[in-house]
């Protein structure tokens, strides 16, 4: 890489908005992090198709903030993708004329398997060799996005309406979660994910994940994002899993560790990634991410995967 230059990612999730602007660098992972933040914004209420007014007034507050980053950075070029929910909105219009006056960037509805590709780049910037069957899971509030991919270049993709706070208003399970519950909704993964289960020429032996849950694990571990991934047993994260799920959400954020925004939708994300390591019972190892969908973004702009 020769001269340097500053860009900024911008992804606007179902629940959250992330911002992160970075200057382009001679050594892996090839960009130092200028900034980054996030903002709660939690667009995606029981009417999954449809913005609530308090919503977009959120929304707008958390782009002002972004487009103040990135004059305060000089910043030349800006990418900013949304996601799920802004694939299932009726009311998109009205976003965007909510935010045109304070925000002065294009904004990119992408697919779903748009948004596990840049998953994808994002996790290939970890110093790691990935010789497994890998199984990537993105996590988000509308969708879930799952790449299998192996040493021989096997890459398969499959974007799902199996999101955290889908599955809060589709299923309102109770809390804790009961267990004639959970095998109704583990039956609803089945159904959707049955192509893709059988369209596999392996098993994945390691589940890769970013952000969101896997945040949790890092938080209630005490371990710091690294660029070499953050390894566990899948028996510690089935465990884990279990202390989470068997709690209400009182229990939950009482939890030593737990990230205090994170504590709410924790029972959905963990049951997500239940439903995967039983499904696949191949996989041993979980390995955490610190790098996802912003850097992916990142890493697709200054050509570095």
């Amino acid at each position: 890489m020769q001269d340097s230059k500053r860009f900024a990612a911008i992804d606007l999730g179902s629940n959250t908005f992330h911002f992160m602007a970075v200057e382009s660098h001679h050594e892996p992972p090839y960009f130092n992090v200028l900034h980054k933040e996030r903002h709660f914004v939690y667009l995606l209420g029981p009417n999954a198709k449809h913005f609530e007014a308090d919503a977009i007034v959120r929304a707008v507050d958390s782009l002002e903030k972004f487009q103040e980053l990135i004059s305060k950075y000089d910043i030349p070029s800006v990418k900013t993708v949304a996601t799920a929910a802004f694939r299932l909105s009726e009311n998109y219009a009205d976003f965007i004329e909510a935010v045109a006056p304070v925000f002065k960037h294009s904004i990119t509805t992408i697919s779903g398997e748009q948004e596990a590709s840049y998953a994808f780049k994002g996790v290939q910037l970890m110093n790691h060799d990935f010789s497994d069957n890998n199984l990537i899971v993105d996590i988000g509030g509308g969708s879930v996005e799952l790449i299998f991919f192996d040493k021989n270049g096997t890459y398969l993709v499959e974007s799902l309406k199996m999101g955290i706070t889908f599955l809060r208003h589709h299923f309102d399970p109770s809390d804790p979660i009961k267990e004639e519950e959970k095998i109704q909704m583990f039956g609803y993964f089945d159904n959707l994910l049955f192509d893709f289960w059988s369209s596999l020429p392996e098993l994945p032996n390691m589940l890769i994940g970013m952000s969101g849950p896997f945040e949790i694990i890092e938080h209630m571990t005490s371990a710091k994002p690294s660029i070499y991934g953050n390894a566990y047993s899948s028996a510690e994260i089935l465990k884990m899993s279990q202390q989470i799920t068997s709690k209400t959400a009182e229990g939950r954020k009482n939890i030593e560790l737990m990230p205090k925004e994170r504590y709410d939708l924790s029972k959905e994300s963990f049951l997500i990634i239940e439903y995967l390591l039983k499904k696949c019972k191949s996989i041993n190892s979980v390995m955490v991410s610190p790098f996802g969908i912003k850097e992916g973004i990142v890493s697709e702009a200054l050509n570095l995967v």
